[in-house]
């Protein structure tokens, strides 16, 4: 009987579960609402919410829940429609504020919707279900992470809301609704409290089981037309004629102006917030309801008449009419949407009558209409209103008005600020005065001290500003480089701290200091500058600054960067020191400042001095202190001036898995990532970025020596790669350009919602394939091409080491996410993987102790290279001399260089003299032209003097530069060097520089109306010359002579060297060659060390990584297999968990059947065991007599005593 109740209830269970359970639903006309009051005793206040609706609706836009508080912490919560996306609004009190987040498209499409937000303190889970499926994580910024709610929610609708009021469009919903929950410290039902009126709910809204549903509606793409005749006899009586044209309809659009249909010359137009019927001059315009707009995503409903005394127009509940000046032709077609070749519309139409004849989307496209078709042009039509705005979310940027319009992308921004068309992103103005200098000359004018516009941070949130800026000045000798100059407000003629009796206590006066602009402007201003300067002076008595050497400071200042500062004006930071320490004469009574002195407790003191350096400007605050009541103190601040073009924020990334670690980039619907390299490596990882389950990526990388790599990926499992290449192009005869020639490059990745694009070097991409100009890579447009990361992003490398070794190794500065510039050398110190050892402040390590003793150290950040072309040594580190001894006969050589000319030349040689006294002298070198027209010639005149001797056309005398360097005998025995160097600056100023033994360059200029360029330098020759004579004999040693010959600037030289070349093969020479010394020998230095990288088989010494998990990174050194590993192991005990189970329940239902007899064979009972504890069965009473049923015999195969047999048969469960 149990088990038949059993079998019926679990029956009426699984029938009841099948039987579909009715939802309530209520609906919404647009002016309905839902409103519950919290109540005081119960207010919603957790760190937890969850808000979770599912509706219908064929309007865009429209209320789903506004919740506030009463009070002044302005927590509130907002989910609306905005022409068909969920937009949501967060505040969690005054400081803690998400303007908006967008997901999902299609909610107005007459489908059923579910959305869902979800908060666990700030980490915000926004879904959106119907029409496009979309889901988003966000972290709401600030510091609060409850959620205090103790004023009204509003569900469906606001009636009469205030100005605050944070809604898009301030329409209410028009729709149902199934499910409206707001899940917090309790849970809230709105629909069942309103159909209920439980307390606190008060509702205007009607219950219904058939909701009155419009028909679908035609959705117009914008490339879509329909073109009908228009039908002259009455539909209702066929025997009268029409003489108007009259019809109907409900439109919605995401365009702000556009053409609903066109009827020769009338017309049906919106703009903004007007609707217009046009016929010729005559024009009816009704505004749109409630101060709308023609796309705030609701539908409208229009009737139209056009006749020859009347035209009339009803929009919604207004209606206008006018009398026609002339009459309307409308001739026999009216088309809607694209008309003559101009896109129009894009939007939706439903309830459209035309002519009295109701027509719908299956009328048109009916393939088996009898009568000839409803319309041409339909093709493009289809069913539902699907029309998207792309304007939603707002893919402009600095607060531009975005438009929909028909042509591409669909978007028009309205750029203010001077921002750059298309997406407003990109300023048109220059950062600084120097930049505006180097970059837009042309907007100088005859004023060399003016005010300019400047936009400080270019693509990031700052405004322009107007500075000072004075192009008259030099700046480290140079001319006009640009000087800005920006003033402060209120202490450029000195503060005087009074009364100085109420500032006893240390730093207890303190002054923000104001400029002519923002504080964030100048700080980008300086971060953006090469060198900033600063005045400040101090007029003090008995007032002390540092109170150094040996006493507590009373006196510090603000840095920009905010931190503290304790140095003055012409100081070295940190010192406690002021401009006087540094001076020959010091401070007065020996003191580090003039005020610290015990002279100026008596006497009036000053100190003054510029403060330079430039990453602790400008002064934000001052604070003074210590001060009794006979102090005098009076302190300064100047204006800031700031000259050329540079960035802040340089590190080395000395071995690839040195990182460091930057902001999120927090930018899900666009923005610019930019920084700099200098490396000579040619791969390596310069981003990684990626959320923690890796759907999202953003990655960086040198994919080769010309080509940049970008890999990304939008919450899916696919990876896209974008390859940019350098633009290489180069003049004839110039260096070709590459991302690995040791030079600053930058990198800029540009990212909105149709493209991404990379931009080096300020010049778009190139295509590495074909080296044409890059297309940018298409995205989706539509907000779902969105980067969603909230974890860090790692510069230089990736963490997940050591099975991961493709790091970046080299230098970069000015790394700046959406504008704003994050100092990597700032974040070394905390956010770096093994400061000073992976990751190292500045540019450069390798060449710091000036491994090359003559060459030219060529940072290679793990090592280094010594480059030897202007010297005379060969050799890795410039220490092996290649010579010859010189007598009676030159080194020569015959060179057959691919140039035609040489616009500029660079020698280098050493030599050494025998000759002493007047024999010590003679030709060192001689290049001459193919017809020996033009040459130049060193020669040593004297013991104290060389001539550089030369001659070029159409000049046919020579002239003579007489070398005298002071202090250097030129004939004492040792090795003397000698660079020379011939350059052409303008159209005629010719330059002779020469470098005599590692000294001071000289500069010689000469005016000759001669060739800038050296035609066809054809023979070399090394000491004497050919036709030398006594005069020409030099006696002794010369090495290197190397000939570097330029055709043009920047150019890769042509290099000739006779002696290295004489001494491989004795080609070319009169007499052989032998390779001498011409000095010392030259220490090699030591070899740099380097630090192993660390790999899979390598053990690795990292500090720890707990931070990781702090920021929700998971520590994994290969995923895939991790996750195969786990799998596996998961399968293994799932087998094992269903094999014990399987002997566990065997063990409980095995049955022992026994027979109990006595020791002589007496059968007296049976018993069956179950488990192990019997249960008699069947057991005589005392002195009963019992008679046992028969049994079989027992089988062949039977052993052992028959009571312990068992039987497994079921019969012994009935």
């Amino acid at each position: 009987m149990k088990l038949f109740l059993l079998v019926a209830l679990f029956v009426l269970e699984t029938v009841s579960a099948a039987r579909p359970r009715k939802e309530k639903q209520i609906c919404f006309d647009g002016s309905s609402y839902i409103r519950y009051e919290i109540s005081p005793s119960k207010p919603l206040s957790s760190a937890k919410d969850e808000i979770k609706f599912k509706f219908r609706s064929t309007d865009a836009s429209g209320l789903l829940l506004y919740a506030h508080s009463r009070g002044l912490n302005g927590d509130h919560v907002l989910l609306e429609l905005v022409r068909g996306k969920l937009r949501v609004r967060y505040q969690l009190g005054r400081n803690s504020t998400l303007k908006q987040v967008i997901v999902g498209d299609g909610l107005g499409d007459d489908i059923v919707s579910t959305v869902m937000v979800t908060r666990d303190k700030k980490k915000l889970t926004v879904s959106a279900y119907g029409g496009q499926s979309d889901k988003m994580d966000i972290v709401i910024p600030g510091e609060d992470d409850r959620l205090d709610l103790n004023g009204f929610i509003y569900v469906g609708g606001y009636l009469n809301p205030p100005l605050q009021y944070p809604s898009f469009h301030r329409v209410n919903f028009k729709g149902c609704m199934y499910q409206a929950t707001f899940k917090s410290s309790h849970k809230v039902d709105f629909i069942d409290g309103a159909i209920n009126k439980r307390d606190g709910f008060t509702s205007d809204i009607e219950e219904t089981d058939n909701p009155k549903i419009p028909p679908r509606a035609m959705n117009f793409k914008r490339e879509t037309f329909l073109r009908f005749v228009i039908q002259e006899k009455d539909p209702i009586d066929p025997t009268k004629i029409l003489k108007k044209l009259y019809g109907s309809l409900d439109f919605r659009t995401v365009l702000f102006q556009g053409t609903i249909f066109t009827a020769s010359s009338v017309s049906l137009k919106f703009q903004q917030s007007q609707l217009s019927l046009i016929s010729g001059a005559d024009i009816i315009s009704i505004d749109f309801p409630e101060e709308g707009q023609a796309n705030d995503g609701r539908w409208f409903r229009i009737e139209f008449v056009v006749e020859n005394h009347n035209l009339e127009l009803q929009l919604n509940d207004v209606r206008r009419r006018i009398t026609p000046s002339n009459k309307p032709q409308y001739g026999a077609v009216i088309t809607y949407g694209v008309y003559e070749n101009k896109m129009n519309f894009i939007g939706c139409i439903r309830n459209m009558v035309l002519q009295g004849v109701n027509i719908t989307y299956y009328d048109i496209v009916d393939p088996y209409r009898v009568q000839s078709k409803l319309a041409d042009g339909f093709d493009e039509l289809s069913e539902g209103c699907k029309a998207s705005d792309p304007c939603i979310p707002n893919p402009c940027f600095h607060d531009a008005r975005c438009l929909t319009v028909t042509k591409d992308p669909g978007v028009e921004c309205e750029c203010l600020h001077k921002y750059q068309p298309p997406f407003c992103q990109f300023s048109s103005l220059a950062t600084s005065c120097s930049a505006i200098k180097k970059y837009q000359p042309g907007r100088i004018g005859g004023d060399t001290r003016r005010k300019y516009d400047v936009d400080p941070d270019d693509s990031g949130p700052l405004t322009p500003v107007s500075v000072t800026c004075d192009y008259s000045k030099k700046t480290q000798g140079q001319e006009m480089q640009g000087l800005t100059e920006i003033e402060t407000k209120e202490t450029s003629n000195g503060v005087t701290i009074s009364p100085p009796i109420d500032y006893t206590e240390r730093f207890s006066y303190k002054k923000e200091i104001k400029y002519e602009v923002s504080i964030e402007s100048v700080k980008a201003i300086v971060d953006r500058s090469e060198q900033c300067t600063q005045l400040v002076k101090y007029d003090c008595k008995d007032a002390k600054l540092f109170n150094a050497p040996g006493g507590d400071p009373a006196s510090r200042w603000l840095s920009a960067n905010g931190y503290l500062q304790y140095y003055w004006g012409g100081a070295k930071r940190d010192s406690y020191k002021c401009a006087c320490a540094y001076t020959a004469k010091g401070c007065q009574d020996g003191g580090f400042c003039h005020c610290d002195s015990k002279l100026a407790e008596t006497r009036a003191a000053s100190d003054e001095g510029l403060l330079n350096v430039t990453r602790d400007l400008p002064v934000r605050e001052v604070q003074f202190g210590g001060l009794s009541k006979t102090s005098q103190a009076t302190f300064t601040i100047k204006r800031i001036d700031c000259y050329g073009v540079d960035t802040l924020g340089v590190v080395t990334f000395l071995a690839p898995d040195g990182w460091v670690r930057a902001p999120p980039w927090n930018a899900p619907y666009g923005g610019d990532i930019s920084f700099y390299i200098k490396t000579v490596f040619p791969t390596g990882d310069l981003i990684d970025h990626r959320n923690s389950d890796e759907s999202h990526i953003f990655q960086v990388r040198i994919y080769d020596e010309t080509t940049i790599e970008v890999v990304v990926s939008f919450g899916t499992s696919i990876r896209t790669k974008y390859r940019a290449a350098i633009d290489d192009s180069q003049e004839k005869g110039e260096r070709k350009r590459n991302l690995v020639d040791n030079e600053w490059h930058r990198i800029q990745v540009i990212r909105t919602l149709w493209e991404l694009s990379v931009k080096i070097d300020d010049k778009p991409a190139l295509d590495p394939v074909n080296k044409q100009p890059l297309r940018p890579l298409p995205l989706s447009g539509d907000g779902r091409s969105r980067l969603n990361i909230d974890l860090p992003m790692f510069v230089g490398s990736f963490w997940r080491f050591p099975t991961y070794k493709k790091g970046y190794v080299g230098c970069m500065k000015g790394f700046t996410i959406n504008g704003v510039l994050f100092d990597l050398a700032n974040a070394v110190d905390h956010l770096a993987m093994e400061p000073e050892v992976l990751v190292l402040k500045g540019c450069g390590n390798a060449c710091e102790h000036k491994p090359c003793p003559y060459g030219t150290c060529v940072e290679q950040y793990i090592s280094y290279k010594c480059d030897c072309s202007e010297t005379p040594f060969y050799g890795t580190y410039c220490s092996k001399e290649i010579g010859t001894k010189i007598q009676n006969s030159p080194v020569y050589e015959y060179a057959n260089l691919t140039m035609a000319s040489s616009k500029y030349e660079k020698i280098v040689l050493a030599f050494s003299t025998e000759a002493v006294n007047d024999r010590c002298r003679g030709t060192l070198f001689q290049i001459l032209s193919e017809d020996e027209a033009q040459y130049y010639k060193l020669s040593v005149i004297d013991r104290n003097s060389l001539e550089f001797e030369f001659r070029l056309l159409p000049l046919q005398r020579e002239e003579k530069l007489r070398i005298d360097v002071g202090n250097i005998d030129f004939c004492d025995r040792t090795r003397h060097i000698v660079n020379i160097e011939r350059t052409v600056e303008g159209s005629s100023e010719s330059k002779i520089k020469y470098r005599i033994d590692g000294r001071k360059i000289v500069e010689r200029d000469y005016q000759l109306k001669a060739a800038a360029e050296f035609m066809k330098p054809y023979k070399y020759y090394v000491g004497n010359t050919k036709v030398g004579g006594t005069d020409d004999v030099f006696v002794g040693c010369i090495s290197g002579a190397k000939f570097h010959l330029y055709a043009a600037d920047e150019a890769m030289p042509e290099t000739v060297e006779p002696i290295a070349r004489g001494i491989r093969s004795s080609n070319g020479s009169l007499s052989p060659i032998e390779h001498q010394s011409c000095g010392p020998t030259i220490n090699t230095p030591i070899p740099m060390t380097t630090r192993e990288v660390p790999g899979p088989t390598t053990p690795t010494d990292y500090p720890s990584t707990e931070f990781l998990r702090d920021v929700g990174i998971h520590e994994a050194e290969d995923t895939n297999w991790a996750v195969l590993i786990v799998v596996a192991l998961l399968l293994m005990l799932v087998l094992v968990a269903v094999v014990v189970l399987t002997i566990w329940f065997v063990m409980q239902h095995k049955n022992d059947y026994q027979i109990l007899e006595k020791a002589d064979g007496t059968v007296i009972g049976t018993a069956t065991v179950r488990g192990g504890n019997a249960s008699v069965a069947s057991v005589p009473a005392a002195g009963s007599t019992y008679f046992a049923p028969a049994r079989a015999a027992p089988s062949v195969a039977s052993t052992g005593n028959l009571s312990r047999a068992k039987s497994k048969s079921n019969d012994l469960f009935v």
